[in-house]
């Protein structure tokens, strides 16, 4: 069976069918599942009992006339032919016999599972989860009508069915109910479905100060995102991985939860999470790309593909996990923003750039070459923000050079970035800056490879559980999913 779904939100309004929490009987075997971090099993739907009133006004006329005949017959084929992997009997004829045998019981309760349907007819599965309230008589009649079939077809006398018919009509007429283990109690869509219909929202332009346009990951976006990078490393972590065959229309997002409920068969070789990571960002990638490459988009996706295959051998994953789960893409601008200041603090206040082995971090010069040179000189002759930020409170003849304000290393980098973010309100009035959050949009902007460098670098050197731990845990905190995968999908 597939996954248990990341938590996203509520996608349609309640049905009003009434809800009751169940422990299901044993099913199929399930494979790994997710809210992040661990399963959370699926309410179950119950169908009131209608049978009662169909069979009474001729359950075969009312449903032949009723627009959802066609429903009702597929539902029925479903519980006379669905068969479980490994069987050779059809599981729920078995189960009515075992239900009709129990001659003292006051109900006669029918568990469908909710994944077998989905396994054998997922067009019907998606129907009768959109429509449960509509469809609950239907079902209901449906049902009763197996029980029937079931107690004729094993009635062995020599009696008509006529008469077989009255004397099995007690148990049809008894309280029949219908429950659905692991239906949603709202509507359910493929991420396929959800993402085309939501194309546009995903993705939002941001105008910064009076001049600049900076695309970033909407609300709506980043949460998706987010959430699906946690289910798959909540299954990662449980060992289940699919070797990056799945598509969009394998994934689900029903009732605050995102899932991918593909089975994988066989066995998986040893990059097979790396494959996972890049195929999904490879596939929600030309949602998010339509207006061009959003803040930090890029660097997610090397994160992904080069990252994943250099840096993380099979003992690091942990590390990974962590950094990429509240990777800066889909983290909220206020949430980078306090992390910068923090991470400023703590180095500040616990002297870490000479105590080893946060120095070799924080000395380290950067990858993308020396950083100084732009901020440090006028542009065409002016004083850009960068300039006068880099110069703040002092004149570039009063420094010695071998001794500059700034070295080109990742430690003075974060300083930079933060006193850029800090002193930007200084100059609000030239650059129309109206919130802090511009502040930290202008500064990420600038510098898009530095805050995921530096956290990756960080975060490999186990470095997250020390002097860093209490400004990493809030900023993860930040999150659009929390650590049980909650977000706010209302589109």
């Amino acid at each position: 069976m597939a996954a248990a779904g990341t938590s996203v939100a509520r996608i349609a309004a309640a049905a009003t069918t009434r809800v009751s929490e169940v422990e299901p009987p044993p099913a199929t075997p399930s494979r790994a599942s997710t809210p992040v971090p661990s399963p959370v099993p699926s309410p179950s739907s119950t169908f009131p009992d209608f049978a009662e009133e169909y069979i009474r006004h001729s359950f075969l006329v009312r449903l032949t006339q009723s627009s959802d005949a066609r429903v009702a017959e597929r539902f029925m084929q479903f519980l006379v032919n669905y068969t479980a992997p490994g069987d050779q009997l059809p599981f729920y004829p078995t189960e009515a016999r075992a239900l009709l045998q129990r001659k003292n019981s006051d109900c006669h309760e029918l568990l469908v599972h909710f994944d077998h349907l989905r396994e054998m007819d997922k067009i019907l599965a998606f129907h009768m989860c959109n429509n449960q309230n509509r469809l609950a008589p239907i079902l209901s009649c449906v049902a009763s009508q197996f029980l029937l079939n079931i107690s004729l077809q094993d009635d062995v006398s020599e009696e008509t069915r006529e008469e077989k018919v009255i004397k099995h009509k007690p148990t049809i007429e008894s309280k029949v109910i219908l429950r659905f283990i692991g239906m949603p109690n709202y509507r359910i869509t493929t991420l396929k479905e959800f993402l085309v219909k939501n194309q546009d929202a995903l993705v939002e332009k941001v105008r910064l100060f009076s001049k600049d346009n900076v695309l970033v990951p909407a609300k709506l976006g980043s949460s998706l995102f987010q959430c699906c990078i946690l289910h798959l490393i909540a299954n990662h972590k449980m060992g289940v991985s699919w070797n990056g065959e799945f598509e969009l229309t394998d994934w689900e997002i029903s009732d605050d939860m995102v899932s991918l409920k593909k089975v994988h068969h066989g066995p998986l070789p040893d990059d097979s999470k790396v494959a996972d990571l890049e195929k999904l960002v490879d596939l929600l990638a030309p949602f998010f790309l339509k207006k061009g490459s959003p803040l930090f988009f890029k660097q997610l996706k090397d994160d992904v593909t080069l990252t994943s295959r250099t840096l993380v051998s099979a003992s690091d994953w942990e590390w990974f996990w962590d950094y990429l789960g509240s990777h800066v893409f889909y983290m909220p601008p206020v949430a980078r923003l306090h992390l910068i200041k923090d991470l400023f603090v703590a180095i500040k206040t616990f002297k870490l750039t000479w105590v080893k082995p946060f120095s070799t971090v924080l000395l380290d010069f950067t990858e993308f070459g020396d950083w100084t040179i732009g901020p440090m000189s006028k542009t065409d002759g002016q004083e850009s923000i960068y300039y006068k930020v880099f110069w703040h409170k002092v004149k570039p003849e009063d420094i010695d050079p071998k001794n500059p304000k700034y070295w080109p290393n990742y430690g003075d980098l974060l300083s930079f970035i933060r006193n850029l973010i800090e002193h930007l309100d200084e100059h609000k009035h030239e650059e129309n800056i109206t919130d802090i959050v511009d502040a930290e949009l202008f500064a990420s902007n600038s510098y898009q490879d530095f805050l995921p460098q530096f956290l990756q670098r960080v975060s490999s050197a186990c470095l997250m559980q020390g002097k860093f731990k209490s400004s990493w845990d809030a900023f993860k905190g930040s999150g659009r999913c929390d650590i049980s995968g909650n977000v706010n999908l209302a589109a």
